[in-house]
């Protein structure tokens, strides 16, 4: 069974969930309004003025991710569409992966998430009769959906949380990294 992934920049057959806030590569963004500064590409940078992304009642980290920094206009959109995910959907918590480190470089395990531009998000996961999961990791879907455990891809969050995105009046979001399969299920 070929089964996808979520985690940021990886080769196929795996699913990659991310935020990308970026400009062309080795571009210097000022996010105006706010204080941080995103200097380099997001693979190669620096991350200036960033804010922590801080856990609430509709986010989420999962327990080994720590890398918690980003641009403010980055870590704002994934607060304001988490909230309204869970208005929407009364219960829905988003997981979170990393973002980038306090002045941005290097992270093991990333090819990006140097410059406080990319988040690593997970999808909202349910069981097969239709309550809200909560893993410990990443899951692992198939091209239906359908993850061990009777676990199932909710369409439905998911589609809200990339509508949020898309729509957010503060942010421009301008990659959403997402493997075929589960696209099409969007």
């Amino acid at each position: 069974m070929k089964r996808v992934l979520a985690v940021l920049l990886t080769t196929a057959p795996m699913l990659v969930s991310s935020v990308v806030l970026s400009a062309p590569h080795k571009i210097t963004t000022r996010i105006l309004g706010e204080h941080g500064v995103s200097v380099g590409s997001p693979s190669e940078g620096q991350l200036k003025g960033g804010v922590r992304l801080e856990e609430s009642p509709h986010l989420r980290f999962l327990p080994e991710h720590h890398h918690r920094w980003g641009l403010p206009h980055l870590v704002s959109m994934l607060n304001r569409s988490a909230a309204r995910v869970r208005h929407r959907y009364p219960g829905s918590v988003l997981t979170v992966g990393d973002l980038s480190r306090k002045g941005g470089g290097d992270i093991r395990g990333h090819h990006s998430h140097e410059s406080g531009r990319d988040a690593d998000v997970g999808f909202y996961v349910t069981t097969s009769a239709g309550k809200n999961v909560l893993p410990q990791r990443f899951v692992s879907f198939d091209e239906h959906g359908r993850a061990p455990g009777g676990l199932r891809f909710d369409v439905a969050r998911n589609w809200a949380l990339i509508a949020a995105w898309l729509e957010d009046p503060q942010a421009r979001v301008t990659h959403i990294f997402v493997a075929a399969p589960l696209r099409d299920l969007l």
